[in-house]
């Protein structure tokens, strides 16, 4: 056994943990004591479930290093407290701005990190009933503004690393079928217009006829740049398996526009390898905003 459990932590410590409720005074913020036990519980497992279960007094010590006003506060915006998330805005939307705009040194950017970060710790994505919020990896070691700053930087990282994922995944999608083909020159401005607006119709059309879990992991990698094993995680799939049918949703996708744009356009091979050609100089999709709809 690695670590106390819960229960264990609430019979066995319980003054520990009342000293430190009346430390942290989140009544605040409406974050009972049971509730406070878990986050603590929770930053126990993350620092000592890889170990031996640790001596009471490591254990205890620990607990008395944490943050445990700002673990309570994160503790109570990972429930949606709105007195919590006051407090938090009030406090911490001028440092993270500034953090984003320090790294981004443009403000329309800083701003997108800003409300890409907002999401993720308020948390729009809810499972078993309950939002999935970034809050959740906070464990009080280090001081929420800390924390919150290496969380910007990690945005900021992601969201240029989703970018050239994307790139990546024109070209995958957008290449002719077939390897060694010629690729016919870019059509003249009438055709490049139509041939986009095709290309994005039967695109969004193929995925749409995609099953929600395809989408789901599809968004997963490519929009919200998680990693292989992130997706498994939260999907219930081995990174293998992640790998593969990521693989699988690419080549269907790629099959099932050529089909359209032949069945539903009309257009023969040369024609679908200029539109392919076309859409590689001037991509016509978002796929952030396509996935999410579903």
């Amino acid at each position: 056994m690695s670590v106390v459990s819960l229960e264990q932590l609430q019979q066995s410590y319980a003054r520990v943990i009342e000293r430190l409720y009346a430390k942290a005074r989140p009544q605040r913020w409406e974050l009972s004591a049971t509730d406070f036990a878990e986050t603590l519980h929770r930053s126990l497992v993350g620092r000592f479930d890889a170990e031996a279960q640790p001596a009471a007094p490591d254990l205890e010590a620990y607990l008395d290093s944490l943050f445990v006003e700002d673990l309570a506060l994160a503790g109570a915006c990972e429930r949606g407290t709105q007195a919590a998330w006051i407090e938090f805005l009030t406090r911490y939307r001028p440092a993270l701005f500034g953090a984003a705009l320090a790294l981004a040194r443009d403000e329309t950017r800083a701003r997108e990190i800003t409300d890409t970060l907002y999401a993720e710790l308020y948390g729009l994505e809810e499972r078993d009933g309950r939002r999935r919020s970034l809050f959740q990896y906070f464990h009080g070691r280090s001081s929420l503004t800390t924390w919150l700053r290496s969380v910007v930087s990690r945005t900021f990282v992601d969201g240029y690393r989703a970018e050239q994922r994307s790139q990546a995944f024109k070209g995958r999608v957008a290449q002719e079928i077939g390897p060694g083909a010629a690729i016919a020159p870019p059509p003249a401005d009438p055709d490049r217009a139509r041939y986009l607006e095709m290309l994005r119709q039967s695109l969004s059309q193929a995925l749409a006829e995609l099953e929600p879990r395809e989408r789901l992991r599809l968004s997963y990698y490519y929009v919200q740049e998680l990693t292989l094993g992130q997706v498994g995680r939260l999907l219930g799939e081995h990174e293998s398996t992640v790998s593969r049918k990521l693989e699988q949703a690419r080549q269907a996708l790629r099959k099932e526009v050529e089909r359209r744009l032949r069945t539903d356009y009309g257009l023969v091979g040369e024609e679908v390898r200029a539109c392919y050609q076309t859409a590689l100089e001037a991509w016509p999709f978002d796929l952030a905003k396509e996935l999410g709809a579903g």
